[in-house]
């Protein structure tokens, strides 16, 4: 599943000052809803609004948990 979404909305909220949410919809598929990630604003500010980005998933290890 890999597909390429454009960035085309980033909010903040009231709430959440230290976040920046990005909103990307996905090219060509007009019934996917809009993807929002959660992101630092230094992160969020060096993306390009109306970017266009690639998504894929990419399994990672996973590291043990503390609580173990």
């Amino acid at each position: 599943m890999k597909f390429n979404a454009r960035l085309v909305l980033l909010t903040r909220a009231v709430e959440q000052p230290g976040v920046v949410n990005l909103h990307f919809r996905a090219e060509g598929e007009a019934v996917l809803p809009q993807m929002v990630i959660p992101v630092a604003p230094a992160d969020a500010y060096a993306l390009k609004f109306g970017g266009l980005y690639r998504f894929e998933p990419v399994e990672v290890d996973e590291l043990p948990s503390a609580l173990s």
